[in-house]
């Protein structure tokens, strides 16, 4: 029961903070208010908001930086990068092109043992 309430809890905090910031409220660039103050607005726990936190940021609705805070990333387009980023990015219609800046063939004796050869291709 009791991981039942949190779960509920914390679904409730990310599910308003999307709101939040697909309404614009909390625009792209927007950094979010600390951990204690969420915590209290939400009348939740600082682990409940934090475990809602890393939800958000495994949507990529936000990055969090060490001694920053968390900072809103969404941008108005929800991207499934299921499939990576460059096939997530032509599915919304974006234009995407690749250039071919090297491709050569390297000898690499340190992964032989690895890979059971030491020539491979190296194609940036």
């Amino acid at each position: 029961m009791i991981r039942h309430v949190r779960f509920d809890k914390k679904k409730r905090v990310v599910d308003e903070l999307i709101r939040r910031i697909e309404g614009g409220v909390m625009a792209d660039g927007f950094l979010l208010p600390g951990e204690h103050q969420l915590a209290e607005e939400f009348a939740v726990s600082r682990g409940t908001l934090r475990e809602a936190l890393a939800e958000l940021k495994r949507r990529n609705y936000i990055a969090t930086q060490s001694g920053v805070g968390s900072i809103v990333t969404f941008d108005g387009m929800v991207l499934d990068q299921r499939s990576g980023w460059a096939q997530a990015l032509a599915d919304t219609g974006a234009q995407v092109s690749t250039d071919t800046l090297r491709f050569e063939t390297v000898t690499r004796p340190d992964l032989f043992s690895r890979f059971g050869t030491d020539h491979f291709i190296t194609l940036d």
